[in-house]
């Protein structure tokens, strides 16, 4: 990818102070996000936003450092961990507290995590939690009794968690928020949305929420709120990329991660961009025949004009998993191969395509999607029968449209939830929630599950048999990798770093020293779209 260029014009003959205005310190931090609609339990939420917006209003055992993303102490004060490596003794902050005032106790994340892996509840992470021994036994059904999984108190500020086998990424995991506790308050509310008040055990609570906007305030009862700097948070719902441009250009917001006009952006060394830990990809609904036929996905995939559909801006991908140290190569499709894609479906019993019912390619509403979606269109009518259709959904109402069914070639970008290889491949496999593709197949399962018992490079080399398959089979079709783009004054907002998951802790930001603006800045960004919305996750 072309480096971006730095380049600094002085305009005028008069330099420009960088004075702060130290004493006219602000209360507030305002963020854009693009509109959503949210769900705040973490039973079930599994976007990029709910993400962000949970650093606020909830705490794990642990949580991410913004600038490594290694997993910091939070709830948990201490830790051990026993010599065979499988069990976790973790100690609570006896000062922890809900917003309510109420503390947080080891009885809490046990109730929480068992309601996670319960069958009917179907919670979209409830596979992150097969590596405690007995969860996914529970999880599927196979046993009832919540005694099997091992998760256990020792009073209320000792938990104690032990494995099925050691598990390097374990403390990695527990910063997920989907191992957040659940407060007594939440016991029993089945809709959030509905919900008078959130009670979380964050560093903010929700004072406030509509479409429009959120507005989170500083937790009285935090246990480390002598490092929460900013007392508000207030974050607008907003996708009008020139009204958010303009807005933050006038000092009205500090921090845009959602819809932005980067070439209106007036201080171009606001705008931050770096490698992010996500994929994006199309993929089949392979649940039904005859597209759970790995002959009939693969013969289609290789119709298509690999080179074409992955040129763009963004780092082309032929891989479902983001490149990581020392994880094995694994090839994906690069290029169309006519003559090999019309005797795959053949072999399948589908001479040119015929048989095959109506495809839909369902994208949402945006130009490289639709773009991408007619190459495929055409590639497939130029060389088979099949009756092609593209649907092009609005982009808020995707997902919801997308798990209700009805296409056959969906597309999603999928932004890892903590730093390993699992977070891209644990997903499609038959039992997972996350599933939606209604993939199956049992050597694919058995690769993952056999993963779980393994470290080091046996596990990599495990994992990356799994991937090959899905791209083998075309069920994942990758086509870049993502950047994350956010517009922020890191000197004046303190404590905001970029990273690879593009998680941004709220409670470690705080306000600096605001510099003038300067005359003339050109980062060269000529490879990033005027307008820019960061791509929805999942």
């Amino acid at each position: 990818m072309k480096a971006f260029r730095i380049i600094v014009l002085i305009a005028s003959a008069i330099l420009v102070s960088t004075a702060a205005w130290a004493d006219d310190q602000p209360t507030e931090l305002a963020v854009s996000l693009l509109p959503a609609r949210l769900e705040l339990n973490p039973l079930h939420a599994y976007t990029s936003a709910e993400a962000q917006i949970f650093t606020g209003i909830y705490e794990g055992l642990f949580t991410y450092d913004p600038r490594t993303l290694d997993p910091v102490p939070a709830v948990a004060r201490s830790w051990e961990k026993s010599a065979d490596g499988k069990t976790y003794t973790f100690h609570l902050r006896s000062d922890a507290r809900y917003s309510d005032g109420t503390q947080v106790k080891a009885g809490d994340f046990r109730t929480a995590w068992l309601r996670m892996i319960t069958p009917d509840q179907k919670a979209e992470y409830s596979s992150l939690f097969d590596a405690i021994k007995g969860a996914k036994d529970f999880r599927l059904g196979k046993s009832k009794d919540p005694d099997t999984v091992g998760i256990r108190t020792k009073g209320d500020q000792t938990l104690e968690i032990e494995l099925d086998s050691p598990a390097a990424y374990f403390l990695k995991l527990l910063c997920h928020h989907s191992f957040a506790p659940l407060a007594p308050a939440m016991a029993n509310v089945p809709d959030y949305s509905a919900a008078k008040t959130i009670v979380g055990n964050g560093p903010y609570y929700i004072e406030s929420s509509d479409a429009a906007q959120m507005v989170l305030k500083k937790s009285d009862y935090y246990w480390d709120k002598a490092s929460v700097s900013i007392p508000t948070i207030r974050i607008l719902f907003d996708d009008d990329s020139d009204g958010v441009t303009n807005q933050y250009n006038e000092e009205h917001l500090h921090w845009l991660t959602g819809a932005m006009n980067l070439d209106k952006i007036q201080s171009r060394g606001h705008i931050q961009i770096n490698s992010l830990f996500a994929t994006h990809y199309f993929y089949f609904s392979s649940a039904e025949k005859p597209w759970n036929d790995p002959k009939v996905r693969r013969g289609l995939a290789l119709l298509m004009p690999w080179a074409e559909i992955r040129s763009g801006n963004l780092p082309a991908a032929q891989t479902l998993v983001y490149p990581v140290f020392g994880y094995p190569a694994v090839k994906g499709m690069d290029a169309a191969n006519i003559e090999e894609g019309k005797k795959a479906l053949e072999d399948a019993g589908f001479k040119n395509g015929e048989g095959l019912p109506k495809l839909t390619i369902a994208v949402p509403d945006g130009d490289d999607a639709k773009r991408i979606a007619t190459l495929m269109e055409k590639a497939i009518k130029d060389n088979t029968k099949i009756d092609v259709q593209v649907n092009i959904i609005d982009a808020d109402k995707y997902f919801d449209f997308m798990r209700q069914g009805g296409y056959v070639i969906g597309s999603s970008t999928w932004i890892g939830d903590f730093a390993d290889p699992l977070t891209f491949l644990q997903m499609w496999t038959s039992d997972s929630n996350l599933n939606d593709a209604g993939y199956a197949d049992p050597a694919y399962d058995k690769l993952i599950e056999s993963s779980m018992s393994l470290d080091g490079k046996d596990r990599y080399e495990a994992l990356g048999k799994a991937e090959a398959i899905l791209l083998d089979s075309a069920e994942v079709m990758p086509i870049y990798y993502n950047l994350a783009i956010n517009v922020i004054d890191t000197g004046y907002i303190a404590g905001w770093y970029g990273n690879a998951l593009d998680i941004h802790p709220f409670k470690t930001m705080k306000f600096g020293i605001r510099k003038a603006m300067p005359s003339v800045v050109d980062l060269g960004a000529d490879r990033i779209p005027a307008s820019y919305t960061l791509p929805a996750r999942r």
